[in-house]
């Protein structure tokens, strides 16, 4: 009745109204962005999170353990055991609580004997070179030297200091020398000249201290240093002013904060050269105790989930076997059928001292 009176007064007929309100509803209202724009925002910042957390945690594998917070040690042994239960995850499960079959005595004793040997031969392979437990995983070479930097904030102040006492010191001596009427002027000037001695043995301590530290730091040199010693004594003077004058060039590449940074930079790139070659020589080496455990790691996990192509009479020894605890025998009748012709009969003779591969070890 609304629409009739309607196109009664504009003077439209029935049929164009109601396809006008067609029209109408046909078109869709333009579609709201903003939540979506939102919901964008809020990932993205949850995102960037994330990745400034992870990074966190890579500057602390690289920090020196005296310097990090309780905090910090705390978070780098929940990321520690995070690991742990990752990789916990891909053993294979071998057995169900819910099969009372299998829980029986020997069957224990092969599930004991069976994870034993099992994580021997994967700390065979997961092994890892001393020095890879020491620095852990590559950081990049800019935040090594940023590490370096903030670890020796300390001693960084300490040699400028120590530099503007030898060049104070040689200042007053100049002076003193430059003098000509002044009483006592030549013991004056003895003093002055200990003490820019005694300065420059300083400058000389500080600077052999954190070169040494630094190179023992990144592994380029196996000595550890020798701890400071404030004030030099006086045995040791000339060495280290002899030690001094041989690194002028290094001394003044420390002070500026733009070459320090290009040098402790490239002693970085140095020693990551450098453990990259020792840990490939010792992997190299290592590689056929590598393969016999990730051999014996395969006959494992085939004795605890039998190929379904194993024929039935090899399937019942092996399980047969595993309920008896007799672990050793179950890998020698699954070696025994890989090592014959499909063809030919299976038979199987219980032997203890026969191993899946008999150079390999698998003690613990």
């Amino acid at each position: 009745m609304l629409i009739g009176s309607f196109t009664r007064l504009t003077k439209v007929r029935m049929k164009e109204f109601r396809l006008l309100l067609e029209k109408e509803a046909a078109i869709h209202a333009a579609t709201d962005l903003r939540p979506i724009a939102r919901r964008l925002k809020r990932s993205d910042l949850r995102r960037q999170q994330r990745i400034s957390v992870t990074q966190a945690e890579q500057d602390l594998l690289w920090t020196e353990p005296s310097l990090l917070s309780e905090q910090q040690k705390q978070r780098l042994a929940e990321r520690a055991r995070a690991e742990v239960k990752a990789i916990q995850k891909h053993l294979p499960s071998i057995a169900s609580p819910l099969d009372t079959e299998k829980l029986s005595e020997g069957f224990q004793i092969y599930l004991k004997d069976w994870k034993r040997e099992m994580q021997a031969a994967r700390a065979v392979l997961n092994a890892r070179h001393p020095l890879e437990k020491r620095y852990g995983p590559e950081s990049p070479l800019d935040i090594q030297t940023h590490c370096i930097i903030l670890m020796m904030q300390d001693g960084w102040k300490r040699l400028r200091n120590a530099n503007h006492a030898v060049l104070q010191a040689r200042k007053n001596l100049n002076d003193l020398k430059a003098q000509q009427w002044v009483f006592s002027r030549q013991r004056k000037i003895s003093e002055a000249e200990k003490q820019l001695q005694q300065a420059l043995a300083q400058l000389a301590e500080i600077l052999r201290y954190m070169v040494e530290f630094i190179l023992y730091h990144l592994g380029l040199s196996s000595r550890k240093p020798a701890p400071l010693q404030i004030p030099v004594p006086m045995e040791q003077d000339m060495s280290r002013q002899q030690y001094l004058e041989n690194r002028q060039e290094l001394l003044q590449t420390l002070l500026s904060e733009r070459t320090r940074r290009d040098w402790i930079k490239d002693r970085c790139r140095e020693a990551e050269q450098q453990r990259a070659r020792l840990i490939e020589i010792w992997h190299n080496e290592r590689q056929p105790e590598k393969d016999r455990a990730e051999a014996h790691i395969a006959a494992l996990l085939d004795v605890a989930r039998p190929p379904k192509a194993l024929p039935d009479t090899v399937r019942n020894t092996i399980r047969d076997l595993k309920k008896k605890g007799q672990l050793r025998e179950a890998l020698d009748a699954m070696a025994a059928f890989n090592e014959r012709d499909a063809t030919a009969p299976v038979s199987y003779t219980p032997n203890r001292s026969r191993l899946i591969n008999p150079q390999y070890n698998p003690e613990p």
